[in-house]
């Protein structure tokens, strides 16, 4: 969590010439052991939109708000 968060404040706070202000939403998930690989994408994809959803320029992990 907290190197995401710290990619999106460095995101949200570089110049961007051509873009102007870019903000990025991230979701987090942590592997748990016996998961496959799609459940593993499918619990950070649910993490990123919940992101999205609560605003965007935001980093969420799964779990917190399921």
């Amino acid at each position: 969590m907290a190197l995401a968060e710290k990619i999106r404040h460095e995101v949200e706070m570089t110049a961007h010439d051509h873009a102007g202000k870019i903000t990025i939403s991230i979701g987090v998930s942590a592997y748990d052991n016996g998961l496959t690989l799609d459940e593993f994408v499918r619990r950070t994809d649910e993490a990123l939109y919940a992101a999205k959803n609560s605003g965007r320029n935001r980093v969420k992990c799964y779990g917190a708000f399921v």
